[in-house]
């Protein structure tokens, strides 16, 4: 294991993650600029939003996020006593959460049902209600293809994971097509149908390469025998209950986000979710996927007792994600404009709705290196079993979330942009938390690297402003003080010149300055030797 578990085969894993996530979220991308082009910021696109924002609760419950987390560190010690047994832990949990799941859903859908034909409620509130009863059946795929996702993850294969969610952008995309010339509210519950089935191929991605790691130790008839809510399993329940509260705390807060948006403006929950998708493509490409490489090496080193090595593991992730993460939040700001107008500006979506996603956008963009610490350094907890601290945090950062929105939407009426900026100060928050407690002195080695990455990285955003205010008339300068009166290019070569030379200028400027500083992480990372 001291081998395998080095910093090169960390960064492999994450490569392979990053390189599935990227196709997925390509594809993901596409998808969005459909629904752009095709339904605008719409009520009714804000309402099916918030109803898959509702509906998707329950896939991060006990879909992706705790279980993930719960399940490797107990697979991991099963599979060093026997990977027979460790077989029959992974069996005996996709039952047991196959039975939870499905009962928790049929529960669901009665109180939806009798609550739409029995209440009296609000033809918006109906129409969230409706969407939210046709997607949540497919939660069931979800939950199945993220225990699917930690067992291939414990494989070493972090690809398929990655490219899995590409199978559920094309039946999305499939749907827009289909439904775009209905209303905006049929078109909307027919691709809440379509979502069910998007849910299942994402999990059918996954089947063969679990079957093929289930055939090694277990037959067809010892697979169809499982030991339901084995006692095996109730080890993994009290880590997994304090998993599940804090991945609860964090989802009603999202969901809280959006619904909330919903009062500061029709359209606010369409402008907050265009901008977050883009917020979580850096996200996902480097914070998520380094995040996800290092929990099992975590697991081994902890189990081992090789606390050099996941200090070493947990500096590596921290600094790798800083010097990717700091420079696109840089980027955000002085990009911003630029890519919102070049993936949505066209079709229904208005000037009106390129300055709002944008705001959004910047929201967000202030969170992005916290939000990506947080989720690397819940599982250096989580591999320590540790699952309380992480809860904790996610708990107290949900509470001050809930009270700033409050404030910033119904007292001080900052409108939907103020949703997005709380997010990214309750991530620096729950940042500071886990980093406080953790039981190793760690930040003050890596600060000399941070203030160059920093030093870079505004570096190149005061050249892009520059470039772009004076060559482009970018309006990011006056975005806040003009809303109403901005035009954007809406022709797609001019948009894509405008983003093209302004992010090639910041990436020049970035590696210029990071070779001048001697910023050796991110030099390694592109592969530039200095002589």
């Amino acid at each position: 294991m001291d081998e395998i578990d080095t910093q090169k085969s960390v960064s492999k894993s994450a490569a392979h993650f990053i390189t599935g996530t990227f196709i997925s979220r390509f594809t993901g991308m596409i998808r969005d600029l459909c629904m752009a082009y095709f339904y605008g910021t719409s009520p009714a696109v804000a309402a099916f939003l918030i109803a898959f924002r509702l509906s998707n609760l329950l896939r991060r419950l006990l879909g992706e996020g705790a279980l993930l987390n719960g399940f490797i560190p107990f697979f991991e010690a099963k599979r060093k006593e026997s990977p027979k047994r460790a077989a029959e832990f992974f069996r005996d949990l996709f039952w047991s959460l196959s039975i939870i799941v499905i009962l928790i859903l049929i529960g669901a859908e009665i109180l939806l049902v009798t609550f739409l034909i029995f209440s009296d409620i609000s033809p918006g509130a109906r129409e969230i209600m409706q969407m939210t009863a046709v997607m949540l059946p497919g939660i069931f795929f979800i939950c199945q293809f993220g225990l699917s996702m930690a067992l291939l993850e414990c494989e070493r294969n972090f690809f398929i994971p990655g490219v899995a969610p590409v199978a559920f952008n094309i039946v999305w995309i499939a749907a827009i097509f289909l439904f775009h010339n209905f209303s905006p509210f049929s078109a909307m519950l027919g691709i809440s149908t379509s979502i069910v089935m998007a849910f299942f191929l994402q999990w059918w991605v996954t089947i063969p390469h679990v079957r093929n790691y289930i055939q090694q130790f277990l037959s067809w008839r010892e697979w169809m025998t499982p030991h339901i809510f084995a006692p095996e399993l109730k080890n993994m329940v009290s880590p997994l209950l304090f998993g599940v509260v804090g991945v609860a705390a964090m989802q009603i807060n999202s969901a809280f986000d959006i619904i909330i948006a919903r009062f500061a403006s029709l359209e606010g929950p369409a402008y907050l979710s265009y901008a977050h998708r883009l917020q979580q493509l850096p996200l996902a490409l480097f914070g998520i996927a380094i995040a996800s490489a290092l929990l099992p090496p975590f697991t081994r080193a902890v189990k081992e007792e090789n606390h050099e090595r996941f200090k070493s593991l947990l500096s590596f992730g921290l600094l790798r994600t800083y010097s990717l993460l700091f420079p696109g939040t840089i980027a955000i700001f002085v990009l911003g404009c630029a890519s919102v107008n070049l993936l949505y500006g066209r079709g229904l979506f208005t000037n009106v709705s390129t300055i709002h996603t944008t705001l959004c956008l910047w929201g967000y963009g202030i969170g992005l290196v916290p939000a990506a610490f947080v989720l690397l350094l819940a599982p250096a907890y989580y591999a320590r079993r540790d699952f309380w601290t992480p809860t904790l945090g996610s708990i107290l950062s949900v509470l001050v979330n809930f009270v700033l929105n409050l404030l910033m939407v119904f007292v001080l009426h900052f409108g939907e942009m103020s949703i997005a900026l709380c997010t990214s100060i309750t991530a620096f928050i729950n940042m500071q938390f886990l980093l406080k407690r953790l039981p190793i002195p760690i930040i003050q080695e890596l600060l000399p690297t941070f203030k160059k990455i920093t030093i870079a990285s505004l570096t190149a955003g005061l050249c892009v402003l520059c470039m772009g205010y004076f060559y482009f008339h970018d309006p990011s300068f006056v975005i806040f003080f003009q809303k109403t009166e901005m035009h954007f290019p809406r022709l797609f070569l001019e948009q894509m010149q405008h983003f093209v030379v302004l992010t090639s200028l910041f990436a020049l400027v970035f590696l210029i300055s990071c070779y001048i500083l001697k910023v050796e992480e991110v030099l390694q990372f592109v592969r530039i030797k200095r002589k």
